[in-house]
């Protein structure tokens, strides 16, 4: 509580000195370590708190476990994200996308294709306000008709992306997951 009141009486009377230099950057460095210095503890606060309480106890085998399969999966994430940019860098050179343009159309196959495969599993996309969940065009689209997905899937409807889109990720969506396995 002390330290609360002094802080704030600390940051009145630096911010009067910090304002009428503005743009004086090593004041405002001044006052931002001191600030800093007043809340993170000190290295006689670390002491008094090992002399009563001890030192910390050792990691358990179960963290260290834990802090080795982290570094494992940073270090596969590194890698994965290695491969994908080998990937699309092939991909680019052998198509007309950039780099970042391949980049930017598997992300947007791959949030397709998670935004549709738990509405394929329950029938349909979403309903037009009104229609009931037994309707056929719910999950077809205005006409009834869809897209086909090689002549068994429909139009899912699925928020960002345009009807365009939608109508030939349909009609491909069987082997754009095949690729995507």
């Amino acid at each position: 509580m002390e330290t609360d009141r002094m802080i704030a009486q600390f940051g009145r009377s630096s911010l009067a000195s910090v304002t009428g230099a503005k743009g004086d950057s090593a004041a405002i460095q001044k006052l931002q370590s001191a600030l800093s210095a007043e809340g993170a503890a000190s290295k006689e606060d670390s002491a008094a708190v090992r002399k009563t309480c001890g030192s910390p106890p050792p990691k358990s085998a179960a963290e260290k476990r834990l802090d080795a399969l982290d570094q494992e999966i940073a270090s596969l994430s590194e890698q994965m994200r290695k491969f994908d940019e080998r990937i699309a860098k092939a991909q680019a050179k052998e198509g007309s996308l950039t780099q970042q343009q391949w980049s930017v159309a598997m992300e947007r196959v791959t949030l397709y294709d998670a935004a549709t495969k738990s509405k394929d599993s329950d029938g349909g996309g979403r309903k037009k306000k009104g229609e009931k969940s037994d309707d056929q065009t719910a999950s077809k689209g205005g006409d009834g008709k869809g897209a086909g997905d090689e002549g068994t899937g429909e139009v899912i409807y699925v928020k960002g992306f345009t009807k365009a889109e939608l109508e030939v990720l349909a009609k491909h969506r069987a082997k754009l997951r095949a690729a995507l396995r």
